[in-house]
């Protein structure tokens, strides 16, 4: 699986030899596209929220894929031992609160924060427009 973020550069596809950055600039959509369609393609969790703020908001159907992505990718090499992106980032060594993440991702604290929400994150995704 290859963890994409805001400067890596794609190998592949209509925009190989761009970063991400800059696909999210020109094309925001195939990013999403690649989050629901291809299996190795994962995008760095914590610069979601980044990208989220700048660039608009993804899918509820790429916010799925990325995180099911995402846990699987950290599983993987946290188990195995060969995680370079704990290794390169320790401050990120608490398990990840993917609703709390989710939810700041999908909103852009438009509603709060995820503690003080009444509803649930589906209802988040539906106040959004993302359902």
């Amino acid at each position: 699986m290859k963890v994409y973020r805001l400067s890596t550069i794609f190998t592949f596809g209509w925009h190989k030899g761009k970063t991400l950055e800059q696909v999210l600039k020109n094309d925001f959509q195939y990013i999403d596209w690649c989050l629901r369609e291809i299996k190795d393609f994962v995008v760095d969790d914590s610069q979601l929220g980044f990208i989220t703020v700048r660039y608009g908001r993804f899918s509820y159907e790429a916010f799925k894929a990325q995180k099911g992505k995402w846990e699987q990718y950290n599983r993987r090499f946290f188990e195995e031992g060969q995680d370079d992106y704990w290794r390169n980032n320790p401050d990120n060594m608490d398990e990840i609160d993917w609703e709390a993440e989710t939810f700041e991702a999908i909103t852009g604290g438009q509603l709060g924060d995820l503690e003080d929400f009444p509803g649930t994150l589906d209802d988040a995704f539906t106040a959004m427009g993302l359902d």
